[in-house]
C-alpha cells in the first residue's frame, strides 16, 4: 500500500466542522457566511463545497487548502475527488472578520 506524504498546507488546515468550532460559530451559520460573502460555492453535480481561492492558486490568499485525489471507480473511470479545508491563516482571518461583523 502506497502512503502519501502529508504536505505542510494539508497538515496546517482544518475541516469545515472543526473550523466553525474553533471560531465559536455554528457550522450552518459559518457556511452561509462564506456563501454570502463569495468565498465558497457548492457544486451542482456532487453538492460539495468548493472555494474560489485555494492555497495552490497562483497569487491565492492562502485561506483555503483544496486536496485533490484521483479515484478509479469500479467501472474503470477515473474521477477527481477533492476536499476543501480552512488553513490556519484562514481561521485567523475569519475570526477577525466575524468579530468585526459581530457574528462571534
Amino acid at each position: 500500500m502506497e502512503t502519501k506524504e502529508i504536505t505542510k498546507e494539508e497538515k496546517n488546515s482544518v475541516n469545515w466542522l472543526n473550523s466553525s468550532k474553533l471560531l465559536g460559530i455554528k457550522w450552518k451559520d459559518f457556511k452561509q457566511y462564506l456563501l454570502d460573502k463569495g468565498y465558497i460555492y457548492i457544486t451542482k453535480s456532487s453538492k460539495k463545497i468548493n472555494c474560489y481561492d485555494d492555497y495552490s492558486t497562483k497569487g491565492g490568499s492562502g485561506l483555503f487548502y483544496k486536496k485533490v485525489d484521483v479515484i478509479t471507480l469500479p467501472n474503470g473511470k477515473a474521477v477527481k475527488d477533492y476536499q476543501t479545508k480552512v488553513t490556519i491563516k484562514g481561521i485567523e482571518y475569519f475570526k477577525q472578520k466575524l468579530t468585526e461583523e459581530g457574528l462571534i
